[in-house]
């Protein structure tokens, strides 16, 4: 072999055709032409107030003037950066460069991929706009109302929230995106939704919003579910209308009182933790006792009186209401009408007392009357005395012809 052959197949001559290799490679790719529209990885190698050099492996540095930076960002010497080719070489001879349309590429490049790919993806929600909102994705993108996943109409609450979203149409050519939010949490809503159901028991005790009053009870969320609050589960005194206990919008803690799964249907209570008035009344109360109510309702059978400060209600039968034959309830009293009636029974299991109006007068007229015979003693007037005096004068009433007595005449 001669000593040519010998140098040719030396180490040294190795790396050395290595190296003109690796030049000829850089000296081609510094020659390669660039095209508008390439995003390239550079250095910073020069900041002034005219814009920034950055080393983009060229001939010569690119230019990226100060209106093409974008954002708010301090860039130094050094920085790594992406930028858009504006034009491969201006009047310079350098390439021009944009880093804010290399941010508004990559940013499309991004929600297109979400896009393809239905991955999820998080914006900040900067407006509410009519029929939805609108998200900042770096571009603005539309979320409809019905694509919102919220249970309330104020969308105003999430302005300034981040919310996670689904790409779900886009038109690159008016840059209008449209996203849900809905759809994005569709996974995390069957999954909480799921633990709730098997999670829930009669007797737990939940914290719930009123949502929606209806004519028979009120719609309460209790952590994205919808239970029932019946009106006569509300309260222990009788109300008309769910209105006069709850309100639209009121927190409240309720008892669960039965679930039906199958159905998906919850009934819940919120008299039940609250003090029972009843056992307090049946305590308090016995029969014989006389006490203030007053008329709530009348019915064909009797009339219904509220007592005590939690208007609870307790029952006049007909027979009950006056010493004389009567037609109707109304003969007697009328709603609202302030009454003294005498308890005659009390059922506690039954939440029932039963009342009555002409014992609670005949006692009083008998009170009357012991208070009238006790002054009556301080004169030396007694009983049979009182007694034939009331006679006697009936019967001069009743022998007197008529209009005697009359006023008019």
């Amino acid at each position: 072999m001669s000593d040519v052959d010998l140098q040719a197949t030396s180490p040294a001559a190795t790396a050395g055709e290595m190296d003109d290799a690796a030049i000829r490679a850089q000296m081609m790719a510094e020659d390669a032409k660039l095209s508008r529209g390439q995003i390239v990885t550079g250095t910073i190698v020069q900041v002034d107030r005219s814009g920034v050099l950055v080393d983009i492996g060229r001939k010569s540095e690119g230019f990226v003037p100060s209106q093409e930076l974008g954002g708010d960002e301090e860039l130094k010497v050094g920085d790594e950066l992406e930028v858009f080719v504006l034009k491969p070489e201006n009047e310079e001879g350098q390439p021009l460069l944009s880093k804010r349309r290399a941010d508004w590429e990559k940013t499309w490049r991004r929600i297109m991929e979400a896009h393809q790919n239905q991955t999820i993806i998080d914006a900040m929600i900067k407006d509410r706009v009519r029929g939805g909102l609108i998200a900042d994705l770096g571009v603005d993108a539309f979320i409809p109302g019905s694509h919102v996943d919220t249970r309330t109409k104020d969308l105003g609450r999430f302005i300034g929230k981040t919310l996670p979203l689904k790409i779900i149409e886009i038109n690159r050519k008016r840059n209008q995106v449209i996203a849900s939010h809905k759809l994005a949490t569709e996974g995390d809503r069957t999954k909480r939704k799921e633990d709730f159901w098997a999670n829930l028991e009669v007797g737990q005790i939940v914290d719930g919003v009123v949502r929606r009053i209806a004519e028979f009870g009120a719609f309460v969320d209790i952590g994205g579910v919808d239970g029932l609050l019946h009106k006569r589960e509300m309260t222990w005194s009788r109300i008309e209308h769910p209105s006069e206990a709850v309100h639209k919008g009121q927190a409240l803690q309720l008892l669960v009182l039965d679930i039906d799964r199958d159905r998906e249907r919850i009934a819940l209570g919120l008299k039940q933790l609250q003090s029972d008035p009843w056992k307090k009344a049946t305590r308090d109360l016995k029969v014989g006792d006389v006490i203030d109510g007053k008329v709530s309702r009348l019915s064909p059978t009797g009339v219904f009186v509220a007592f005590g400060t939690e208007g609870l209600e307790g029952f006049i039968p007909m027979s009950e209401l006056a010493d004389r034959r009567i037609g109707s309830p109304s003969d007697v009293v009328k709603p609202g009408q302030a009454v003294q009636i005498r308890v005659l029974q009390i059922r506690p299991n039954e939440r029932r007392l039963t009342l009555s109006l002409k014992q609670a007068q005949q006692e009083q007229e008998r009170s009357e009357y012991r208070d009238y015979m006790e002054t009556k003693k301080g004169d030396g007037v007694t009983i049979g005395d009182a007694i034939g005096a009331a006679l006697a004068a009936r019967l001069v009433e009743q022998e007197q012809p008529p209009g005697v007595n009359d006023s008019s005449s």
